[in-house]
Formats: C-alpha cells, sequence, structure tokens
C-alpha cells in the first residue's frame, strides 16, 4: 500500500500526484471527494435559498467536480497500464435530480449532478479504450459529513461499497449505482 499528500483543490498537487505516480499501474481509481461545507448539521443554512455562501459554493464545485475530472485526465496512462480500468465516482443520492424532494444543500446536490455528468460524459468517451466509469451514492453515511442520526455506520457502508465494487464488470459502463448495487436515478 502506498499513502501520497493530495490537496484537490489545488490543480498543481493533482499534476504533481500524476508525476509521482508515473509509469505505475493503476487498477480502480475511486474519486471520493466530497466537500459540504461543515457537517450536515451546521452548514446547510450556508447553501439555501435565503442564505447561500457562493465563495463555498464554488470551493465546492472545485473540489467535488473539477478535481475527479483532473484526476481521471492526470491518472488515465496509469489506469490504462492497469487491468481493470475502473474509475468510480464517488457521487451522493443527493445528487439525483429526480429524487430531489426536499430542495436544500443547493451547493453540494448541484456538485453532485455535475459530477454524474461528468461521468456518464467519461463512460461514453472513454468505453473504446476499455474502461468502466460510474457514479456511487455511499448512502447517507455516519461521517463528519451525515452525523450520528445517519442510516449506515461507516463500516456497513464500506463493506456494502466493496461488494459493489469487486462485482463491476464493463456491462455497468455509465451507471449510477448505491452502496447495495441498485440504480439510482439520474
Amino acid at each position: 500500500m502506498r499513502i501520497e499528500a493530495l490537496d484537490l483543490e489545488d490543480r498543481a498537487s493533482v499534476s504533481a500526484l500524476a508525476q509521482r505516480l508515473s509509469g505505475m499501474a493503476i487498477d480502480v481509481l475511486l474519486n471520493n471527494a466530497g466537500l459540504y461545507g461543515g457537517s450536515w448539521d451546521n452548514a446547510s443554512h450556508r447553501q439555501s435559498h435565503d442564505s447561500m455562501d457562493y465563495d463555498l459554493w464554488e470551493q465546492i464545485m472545485r473540489v467535488n467536480v473539477m478535481a475527479p475530472f483532473q484526476l481521471v485526465h492526470e491518472l488515465r496512462p496509469n489506469l490504462e497500464a492497469g487491468q481493470r480500468k475502473l474509475v468510480i465516482n464517488m457521487s451522493s443520492d443527493l445528487g439525483s435530480i429526480a429524487n430531489n424532494a426536499q430542495g436544500q444543500s443547493y451547493a453540494y446536490r448541484s456538485s453532485k449532478a455535475a459530477l454524474n455528468m461528468v461521468t456518464k460524459g467519461l463512460s461514453v468517451e472513454l468505453a473504446p479504450l476499455g474502461f468502466t466509469v460510474i457514479s456511487m451514492a455511499p448512502g447517507w453515511t455516519q461521517t463528519d459529513l451525515g452525523g450520528t442520526s445517519a442510516q449506515w455506520p461507516v463500516e456497513e457502508s464500506v463493506a456494502n461499497q466493496r461488494k459493489v465494487i469487486a462485482g463491476i464488470t464493463t456491462q455497468d459502463n455509465g451507471r449510477f449505482v448505491d452502496l447495495l448495487g441498485r440504480n439510482v436515478p439520474w
């Protein structure tokens, strides 16, 4: 195992990571960027129609959308050298336009919806090269973002995600799935 430092707000940091990993095959790239701007309980007011923090929105878009795209671009040679050529963009149920029944969290929601569009585009563009690109929603998980009242303990969410990831094939290219492998509406 190898651990590398990376600042997703800094494009130069992403490029530097790609340089450090030059020549190394990567089988699975899990883009797990998930900036919300605080916890669900204490930051949602900064993303409301009545009180939007536009600087936060811009930061969230850079981290949750642009950085994952740049990582795929910069690490494409590494992925091409890998066996699975699998890219998983960690999205959210909140990125589902069809399932939005409560409004709020505009910055986070729009970033994950945009990430889903990036996923779909990459799945089309990279499929001829043998890539599989999907979006995954990890469920409402008891992290700093999800809070203690979230549905899924971290260990259970991760175990379910690992099972789904292990079973992904090229037939899944372009899908948006949850931690149980079920389709999430776009």
